[in-house]
């Protein structure tokens, strides 16, 4: 299909309202100045000359493509531009009956579909958009189910016995009667149904007052909703640098560091890159021996210490918190 741009036989002025008189007439591509092509004829066989050359008065016949839009620069006979403005045809007239579709035809001109019987749906059809019956759906009775049938058509598969159970049987799913190891295990209010031996469903009963649920010796039960004991990681060598199990998640990333050494010992605080603990863990270091314990820095580590905190002494603490990555203050 193909339209004019925008009329029949197109006529041009000038700024004073004047026929453009062997005026000049560019199409772009919009926004470019990639030419495009325009035509002599509505079939759209016979080529202008881009720019197209207006006659005494200001005429021209120009066709182009349907739904195409351009970028238009008009200028007089000596060069100067009139206007550069987009401009575009129109939608081709292929629809004449209420209900038709424009789809894309032969090189992406523009095509009717007429509108399909009462009932069909549009299908893609041999790689084409089709109006097509509705297949008619499969189930025949109430709490029939759709399944999946061979090809993925639908196929219904009727409702069970009651008590029955939907299962996988032979790779197809099914009806079945409800099997022993689903038995249901709970006999009061609020009871869980937890994996027990073999997957077997098991009952936990109802928990006290301000229990949580909690896992212990790798079983699942209710316990008190206390905070963990922190870890201690008791240290005799006058080196340390601290490790992710000495603020473990399961404490809260807090833990203890014991050193208990007669001579001088160090802890370091190793960079992230390396140990990754996380913002805002904690671990104690208490100095248990003698020998006086310092902290430092590891590789692109800052430690922050207060001028003010006096030196450690035997059974002396000092709390290292990391506030940023690689950034821990010791108070």
């Amino acid at each position: 299909m193909s339209s004019l741009i925008p009329n029949a036989e197109q006529q041009f002025f000038d700024l004073s309202g004047n026929p453009l008189a062997g005026g000049s007439v560019y199409f772009y591509s919009p926004g470019t100045m990639t030419p495009v092509n325009t035509w002599q004829d509505q079939a759209l066989t016979i080529l202008n000359t881009n720019p197209v050359v207006l006659d005494a008065s200001g005429k021209a016949i120009i066709w182009g493509p349907d739904a195409t839009s351009y970028r238009q620069i008009v200028q007089d006979s000596l060069g100067n531009t009139i206007w550069d403005q987009t401009a575009a045809t129109t939608l081709g007239a292929v629809l004449t009956t209420a209900g038709d579709i424009v789809i894309g035809g032969s090189a992406g001109a523009q095509t009717r579909l007429p509108i399909g019987a009462d009932g069909q749906v549009l299908e893609v059809v041999s790689g084409a958009p089709a109006w097509t019956n509705l297949a008619a759906p499969p189930v025949t009775t109430l709490g029939d189910i759709y399944v999946g049938g061979t090809g993925g058509a639908p196929s219904r598969l009727p409702v069970g016995a009651t008590g029955q159970v939907v299962t996988v049987v032979g790779g197809v799913p099914a009806w079945a009667n409800n099997p022993a190891g689903f038995a249901n295990p709970m006999t009061a209010q609020y009871d869980l149904i937890i994996g027990g031996t073999g997957g077997a469903a098991q009952r936990l009963g109802i928990g006290a007052n301000g229990q949580v649920l909690g896992v212990s010796s790798a079983t699942v039960g209710w316990v008190d909703n206390s905070s963990p004991a922190l870890p201690v990681n008791a240290q005799t060598g006058t080196a340390y640098t601290l490790a992710l199990t000495d603020a473990p998640a399961a404490n809260g990333y807090q833990g203890i560091v014991t050193m208990d050494n007669a001579s001088a010992n160090t802890v370091t605080v190793p960079p992230n890159s390396s140990v990754p603990l996380p913002v805002g863990a904690q671990i104690p270091v208490i100095q248990l021996g003698a020998g006086q314990t310092a902290v430092a820095a590891g590789a692109g580590v800052t430690v922050y210490t207060p001028s003010t905190l006096p030196a450690m002494a035997q059974y002396g603490k000092r709390v290292l918190t990391q506030v940023a990555a690689n950034t821990w203050v010791v108070g």
